[in-house]
């Protein structure tokens, strides 16, 4: 791959999408700026601005990104959207009159059509500004076809996610497996009532906002987890959980990737999207409901062969699905 100047927009907090592919560029040899412009992690008085005045909030990143560009007066060659509910047309317009020949991308790890101004997922603005990116990405295919049908004179690719070799590592150490099952995501009410319904099992928790909700004695709770507490986690655990959210239902999520490839033993939602990374009972465990999903953690043996060969299969399939291979596709979908 030819070198090119890239400039990452997003969030430099360690464990964000964006930080995972300018690891994937730096892997594959290309120069990488960031330029970080918020932090997903707010505390009290920016989580009330995000939610009830973002609007202010989204005006002064905006305000920043540009005066970042017209300060620098550097030339790139390609510069990375990631999500961007902040973005507006006047916005896109000024950045590329500021940035002429510069491609512009977008990587959107959402649901661009679930427009709601209050949640974090998508709003008018994203649609509006389709038109001005020369490229998105999406890592949904269900979605990636309503994108082309919608927008048919625009550029659409189907990016999936992946895990992040750097920090997705297996945990060596040679723990018993203290736990039935573990579960590592952001609290919501759908995956509350599913941990809730699993009372009969011992599970290890963590991740954002389960501090809201009552927990049952069943489970330990140990907040928010980095990557090297998330492997730690699920090297004391028999199965890890992987839950879906909406927008992820007919495709797959972040956790996909990186439940396998760092040693763990999937069982998530049943989807056509994730069989064909990994296929169930052979790479992964699937469910479609509590019945189901009851019955093959009661009936897991540790110590079985076919157990040891699904987590062996999965790991080698995540090997092959690094941010490494994604940040490749994307340089040669965006330049071939």
């Amino acid at each position: 791959m030819k070198n090119k100047n890239i400039l990452l927009l997003g969030s430099s907090e360690d464990y964000t999408l964006e930080k995972m592919y300018q690891r994937g560029f730096n892997l594959n040899g290309l120069n990488t700026k960031f330029f970080h412009i918020y932090n997903i992690r707010k505390n009290f008085f920016s989580k009330i601005i995000w939610k009830y005045l973002r609007f202010i909030g989204f005006y002064f990143i905006r305000k920043k990104i540009l005066n970042f560009i017209k300060i620098e007066n550097k030339k790139y060659d390609l510069v990375i959207i990631f999500k961007g509910l902040y973005i507006n047309k006047n916005f896109m317009i000024n950045l590329k009159n500021n940035l002429k020949n510069t491609k512009i991308i977008n990587i959107f790890p959402d649901n661009p059509f679930e427009v709601n101004y209050f949640k974090d997922i998508s709003n008018k603005n994203i649609l509006d500004c389709i038109k001005y990116f020369d490229h998105s990405f999406i890592y949904s295919k269900k979605i990636l076809r309503k994108l082309n049908k919608n927008y048919p004179n625009k550029k659409f690719s189907y990016l999936p996610f992946a895990h992040d070799s750097k920090i997705h590592k297996i945990d060596k150490n040679k723990n018993k497996k203290k736990f039935d099952l573990s579960f590592i995501g952001t609290a919501d009410e759908r995956r509350y009532k599913i941990i809730k319904e699993l009372k009969n099992f011992k599970i290890i928790l963590g991740g954002d906002g389960w501090d809201r909700y009552k927990l049952s004695k069943n489970i330990t709770y140990i907040n928010n987890v980095d990557a090297k507490k998330f492997a730690k986690t699920i090297n004391l655990s028999k199965v890890t959980l992987n839950i879906l959210r909406k927008q992820n239902y007919s495709s797959h999520n972040m956790k996909t990737f990186e439940i396998p490839s760092m040693g763990g033993l999937m069982i998530t939602e049943r989807s056509l999207e994730q069989e064909i990374f990994f296929p169930e009972n052979k790479a992964c465990l699937m469910y479609n409901n509590l019945k189901e999903l009851k019955s093959k953690i009661k009936n897991l043996k540790i110590d079985s062969k076919r157990y040891k060969k699904i987590i062996e299969r999965g790991y080698k399939l995540a090997q092959k699905n690094s941010y490494k291979h994604r940040t490749k596709f994307l340089y040669n979908a965006v330049y071939n």
